[in-house]
């Protein structure tokens, strides 16, 4: 078994206002991640199963088709973003939370 004193080393870092920032928004993003996932586990196979209880292929092929144009709007726009991010520097991009940057 490996043996290593790396954890005692961190605990004793100094830890700032920056990393409580950094603890809440983790916690709150997966507060929002859990609520979106119950959300659309739970109303997914009701919509799901209205559209499908109607009988028409028509109404069926527009609900995928409307899916579809949606993620594929959704890639588009993370791709818009994600170059844009590309062309400036990490701390640009990322500036560390309560960091105000020059424009």
């Amino acid at each position: 078994m490996l043996e290593t004193s790396i954890p005692a080393r961190l605990d004793r870092l100094p830890r700032s206002a920056w990393h409580g920032r950094v603890v809440i928004a983790l916690g709150v993003t997966w507060l929002l991640d859990g609520l979106e996932v119950t959300v659309v586990g739970s109303l997914g196979p009701a919509l799901y199963g209205a559209i499908i209880e109607t009988g028409s292929r028509d109404t069926l092929f527009a609900a995928y088709a409307l899916a579809g144009v949606l993620m594929c709007a959704a890639a588009a726009v993370a791709a818009w973003i994600g170059v844009d991010a590309e062309r400036r520097s990490l701390a640009q991009a990322c500036p560390p939370l309560g960091c105000d940057l020059p424009a």
